[in-house]
């Protein structure tokens, strides 16, 4: 079969069984063909009244493609939308950008926040007791005596978080990441999964409370 130049072959098509084929294509948006073996007319002809469908069919793949990647980017909510959404019944909020977003004394039990971006975010004394924060973005959060019982955490980063008293008993913090997290003043982390978490250079003092077993200095604290 002969070469095409790159960028020439928008489709081939069988015209008949003896295996003849056109190659369709665009040469400075002109409209193009090269026969690959001897035509056959009447196949040609039956090629020609489809192209125009075929080129329609093919533009409207795009745009549903299209239309699909924007509904697929969640839009950036402020605080006053997150909880008016909140107090209508909506819990789902995966993906939302809440960075820097002022959310300090709220109520957000059981929220769904998977993969959002938190960073920076101000939830002092939020409660958000049974969230699901996986694969949350909460570096450098104020999580002041924020209420994290029995919430979902794994993969969450929440490098250089401020967690003073924070509420973290039963909380599931497998693989998340504490690196420089403050946990002094009386962050309580008992009976908490920390499997795989990383604590290294994470502040704490005598008043912080570990799960069973937990070794402050074996984890680079």
């Amino acid at each position: 079969m002969p070469s095409l130049a790159p960028g020439d072959l928008l489709f081939l098509m069988e015209l008949s069984a003896g295996k003849v084929f056109v190659a369709w294509g665009t040469r400075g948006g002109t409209l193009t063909h090269k026969y690959l073996n001897p035509p056959f007319l009447v196949g040609l002809r039956r090629l020609q009244d489809s192209l125009p469908a075929v080129l329609r069919e093919n533009a409207r793949e795009q745009r549903e493609q299209a239309a699909m990647t924007t509904a697929s980017i969640k839009p950036l909510l402020n605080a006053k939308q997150l909880l008016q959404a909140y107090a209508s019944g909506q819990r789902d909020f995966s993906g939302s950008n809440l960075s820097g977003a002022q959310l300090s004394g709220v109520n957000l039990k059981g929220i769904i926040l998977r993969d959002a971006d938190l960073s920076g975010a101000d939830l002092r004394e939020s409660d958000l007791s049974g969230a699901d924060l996986t694969g949350a973005d909460l570096r450098g959060a104020k999580l002041r005596r924020v209420n994290l019982i029995g919430a979902k955490l794994v993969k969450a980063d929440l490098r250089g978080a401020n967690l003073y008293r924070a509420k973290l008993l039963r909380a599931d913090l497998t693989e998340a990441e504490l690196n420089r997290a403050d946990l002094r003043i009386g962050a309580d982390l008992r009976g908490a999964t920390i499997t795989n978490t990383h604590f290294r250079g994470a502040l704490y003092d005598e008043y912080t409370k570990f799960p069973d077993g937990f070794n402050p200095a074996e984890m680079g604290m």
